[in-house]
């Protein structure tokens, strides 16, 4: 499945997100695709305040997570 981080120009929030969430998409199989949301207005407006941002199909997971959290997530 693909996991998607909504992420933006040198933003040190995502560069943390992606440490937890690399060793989980290797445990888990899944593809992490990243999206700047600078690219989109639509993404723009929706995450300015909020990156980084996990989706996976239509449900969310935002910052601050862990990779318990994560892995919970996930797993609904």
């Amino acid at each position: 499945m693909e996991l998607v981080l909504y992420t933006g120009p040198q933003c040190t929030l995502c560069d943390k997100a992606k440490q937890v969430i690399w060793p989980v998409i290797a445990a888990t199989g899944h593809k992490l695709v990243e999206r700047d949301i600078t690219s989109d207005i639509a993404w723009l407006r929706k995450y300015r305040t909020t990156i980084p941002v996990v989706a996976l199909g239509d449900r969310e997971l935002n910052w601050p997570f862990d990779q318990q959290q994560l892995y919970q997530w996930l797993n609904q």
